[in-house]
């Protein structure tokens, strides 16, 4: 969330692992009092985040899909979708400000089953059949509305920019490079989105952000550097710029334990340690490392 003051965030702990505990943090006193606001919200328990769009929190827990307000308490039940057996997938909420219609998409992979030491379990090869469920909120049940030659398996942030959601995909699991994909909330169509010539396999786009209303992702650097690309101009390849670069910094409030956690992170998954969140009114960034620490980082100085 975002206003002219400054940006507010809700964030998650799943600690302990038994509830879903909910943040308020409110940034729009961090420039005039250096202050940030930071209030625990009511315990949801069992239900835990899984979007957000306009303050609102899409949200589930093991049978039902909710749309919550954080602040009132108040929550819609989602109808019910029919779940398959073996099925993995990936839901998204979002708003067109032109049909002002709100809108959760579920892509829904079916696997194949093998006989695993005397047990059913899921193949991991290729994925044989994807399904795409949209549902308007208001609606009574959800569409199908066809299949997804994309991989959306793994949990990722999206961003919506231009009444279209975007993700970042895979093509298969011999490649780093990964795929820009969008989906209109209007048409409901899924489409390719042109990134700049530059990132190939060995400086791939790893997380999708809005800043200052632009499409935007962070890309990994053969040295660790992030660099943050902005589209400045929607759709058009050439208007990807690289913004600035973050260089291989550690904030000082990691812990000696959390810095293991950090090092042992990196190891296994050297292009996911940090995550820009947005740009503050005076230029400054939020950063996020490893879901752990939020830090404010000066690309001036």
């Amino acid at each position: 969330m975002a206003d002219k003051d400054g940006p507010s965030f809700i964030f998650q702990s799943n600690r302990p692992s038994s509830s879903y505990q909910l943040f308020f943090i409110d940034f729009s006193d961090f420039h005039s009092q250096g202050k940030v606001m930071f209030k625990k919200l009511p315990d949801l328990m069992s239900i835990y985040l899984v979007d957000s769009c306009n303050g609102l929190l899409c949200m589930r827990d093991a049978r039902w899909i909710y749309i919550c307000n954080p602040f009132t308490r108040v929550y819609l039940q989602l109808p019910k979708l029919v779940n398959y057996p073996a099925q993995v997938g990936h839901i998204a909420f979002g708003f067109h400000q032109t049909t002002k219609q709100y809108k959760v998409i579920q892509v829904a992979y079916l696997r194949q089953l093998v006989l695993l030491g005397g047990r059913i379990d899921v193949a991991t090869s290729t994925l044989v059949q994807s399904q795409v469920h949209v549902l308007t909120i208001g609606d009574p049940s959800w569409r199908h509305i066809g299949t997804l030659p994309y991989d959306l398996t793994r949990p990722m942030p999206k961003a919506l920019v231009n009444g279209r959601l975007h993700w970042l995909s895979k093509p298969n699991n011999d490649t780093t490079a990964s795929i820009l994909i969008s989906f209109d909330l209007e048409t409901e169509q899924f489409q390719e989105v042109a990134k700049p010539d530059c990132c190939g396999s060995n400086r791939c786009f790893h997380h999708l952000m809005v800043l200052r209303g632009f499409l935007s992702a962070g890309a990994y650097h053969d040295n660790d550097e992030l660099e943050v690309w902005v589209m400045k101009e929607y759709g058009i390849k050439e208007s990807w710029i690289k913004e600035f670069t973050i260089g291989n910094h550690l904030p000082p409030t990691l812990q000696q334990n959390d810095l293991l956690h950090f090092n042992m992170a990196k190891a296994r998954f050297p292009n996911s340690s940090v995550r820009v969140l947005c740009i503050l009114r005076n230029d400054e960034i939020l950063l996020e490392y490893l879901n752990r620490v939020v830090v404010v980082f000066d690309p001036r100085h």
